[in-house]
């Protein structure tokens, strides 16, 4: 049984390949989240100065109890009160770290020195007045860090507010994003879908002229050539009305939705198809000789269809050949090397040889 091989066509629509799977559909992006330009941040300010004056309040008491604790357990006789000793002990541990108020501290020898100088009743409002200070210090200190906290829940609800006005507006902004690709998706399709038709009715108008143009040197001949012309001719003028009938019929096929995976499908199956013939003629050892026989009868389509394409172009009207030349032949004549060219004009020299000689 003889070897499976690819075909011109699946050579050719290598091209479609790069048409059919050339573009891969891209994520839309996403959206960050955004606020008006209208709406400022948070400022953070007065929840942070509210906490830093509580904050201080609450040092500078410590500060002034240190030195109150200090000036107790330095007190002349207080070694007869034990209890008081070890309290005092303690208190002095815990507020090791703090800083006596100097303040404090000379107001504390102020009133140590009214009591050794039998000034006890001074010294004792002067410590009055002092404890007075201190409770209304300590409702300042509530007051301040209810301010505080106050100001914190302020901020957050703030903040929290900022963040559902940015994630709305980022909701939204996804919104506007997907709609505009959209848009932009459903243009590329009408503008795809235009092209496609263009090129429906440029296929359709080259069929007829192909078909047209063979059937007139058909009658011409017929009616100023002889029989033995017509026999000539007969082959050429057949090949340029099927390749009439293949432009119409692509013209049919080009606009539907399935033509491009259709074209990927047949490359597919020709790239897999190519695969196993080479593998087959390299595992057998002729694959040089394979590919030398393949481009013989490739170069025998050449030179069946150059003289088709030159009669054709020949007959053609006006607007057709300049349509030719600007959407075939030019294309070829820009990507063809000089070795390709020099091809083609063998071929049309051998083809006008072989009609002298005939």
């Amino acid at each position: 049984m003889p070897t499976r091989h690819p075909t011109l066509g699946s050579v050719l629509l290598a091209g479609l390949l790069c048409a059919a799977l050339g573009g891969c559909a891209s994520p839309h992006p996403q959206a960050k989240p955004s606020v008006p330009p209208s709406v400022t941040a948070p400022d953070p300010k007065p929840a942070n100065g509210a906490q830093a004056a509580s904050d201080a309040a609450a040092q500078e008491r410590l500060s002034k109890l240190s030195a109150n604790v200090n000036a107790a357990a330095t007190a002349p006789n207080i070694e007869a009160s034990p209890v008081a000793v070890n309290e005092l002990t303690v208190a002095q541990g815990r507020l090791s770290d703090v800083k006596p108020d100097p303040v404090e501290v000379a107001a504390a020898a102020e009133r140590q020195a009214l009591q050794e100088a039998g000034r006890a009743a001074e010294a004792r409002e002067n410590a009055k007045a002092a404890a007075g200070q201190g409770r209304s210090d300590a409702i300042r200190i509530a007051e301040l860090q209810a301010t505080a906290t106050t100001e914190r829940v302020r901020a957050d609800a703030a903040v929290a507010a900022y963040a559902a006005q940015a994630e709305l507006n980022r909701i939204e902004n996804q919104k506007a994003i997907d709609a505009a690709i959209d848009d932009a998706k459903k243009a590329q399709d009408r503008q795809r879908n235009s092209m496609l038709h263009e090129q429906a009715a440029k296929l359709t108008w080259i069929g007829i002229g192909c078909i047209s143009a063979a059937i007139s040197i058909a009658v011409l001949v017929g009616f100023f050539g002889s029989i033995l012309m017509i026999r000539k001719l007969g082959a050429y003028l057949l090949a340029l009305a099927v390749v009439g009938f293949l432009f119409l019929g692509a013209a049919q096929i080009i606009t539907q939705w399935w033509f491009m995976w259709a074209c990927a499908g047949v490359i597919l199956i020709g790239c897999i198809w190519f695969g196993v013939w080479a593998w087959r003629h390299q595992k057998r050892g002729d694959l040089a000789e394979e590919l030398a026989s393949r481009t013989a009868k490739v170069a025998a389509v050449a030179k069946t269809a150059v003289p088709v394409w030159d009669a054709a172009y020949e007959s053609a009207t006006a607007e057709t050949k300049a349509w030719l030349d600007a959407n075939v032949f030019d294309r070829l004549s820009s990507t063809m090397n000089r070795d390709e060219k020099a091809t083609v004009h063998e071929v049309r020299a051998e083809a006008a040889q072989e009609k002298t000689t005939a």
